[in-house]
């Protein structure tokens, strides 16, 4: 029965530890550690190039005592004899000249960058939209430019005035105004002048034929 609890127990947390451990060691693997001799009088490498959140240590070499101080007091270490070591955590970015304020000739740089910022996991890029720009279009060199064309209006046409004095032919009398009349006009009056003569003759053949007999 023991056992069996155990066993739940177990079950029931080992999720939870592996993920607990999971995230400690990304956050450990994080940080870097990096290290400096100081051996000959002289620091080594210079210039370091760290990241905020990264360990120094600086190991002592040489015989004589040294130290590492930083010359805008960002960071000091104690003074170290022949074998000893100190570290620190660097945590603000910018470059950082360091000397030994025991030998003030010992000079050396180290430059802490800013630490990566890593995008929260499924979030997307950020994306930019640009606008699209006007399309300006030119004519090629030398071309001809468009052309419109345009329909003629239609122009009135005036007949010519007749000059006064002029005799119009039979059946077309002038309008007064230069114009021509229509003929249907002058046809009804030549008809009734036939017709007259016509019984003009007709009445005078017989009163002639009456006083004959």
């Amino acid at each position: 029965m023991v056992t069996r609890r155990v066993l739940q127990f177990v079950g029931a947390f080992l999720p939870a530890l592996l993920l607990a451990g999971h995230f400690s060691g990304a956050l450990t693997a994080r940080a870097a550690q990096s290290g400096v001799a100081i051996q000959n009088f002289a620091f080594n490498p210079t210039p370091l190039t760290v990241t905020v959140g990264d360990t120094v240590t600086w190991t002592n070499m040489d015989t004589a005592p040294h130290n590492a101080t930083a010359e805008n007091g960002g960071f000091k270490t104690p003074d170290l004899q022949q074998g000893q070591s100190a570290s620190i955590t660097v945590n603000t970015p910018g470059e950082y000249t360091y000397i030994c304020t025991i030998h003030p000739f010992m000079k050396a740089t180290l430059n802490v960058q800013a630490a990566p910022t890593t995008a929260a996991p499924g979030s997307a890029p950020a994306t930019t939209t640009v606008a699209p720009r006007p399309t300006v279009t030119t004519a090629a060199p030398g071309s001809a430019p468009a052309t419109t064309t345009v329909a003629p209006r239609p122009t009135a046409t005036t007949a010519a005035p007749v000059p006064a004095g002029t005799t119009m032919p039979r059946g077309m009398p002038s309008t007064g105004g230069g114009g021509m009349a229509p003929r249907a006009s002058i046809l009804p009056v030549s008809g009734l002048f036939v017709v007259g003569l016509s019984l003009v003759g007709t009445v005078g053949a017989l009163i002639r034929r009456r006083a004959v007999r």
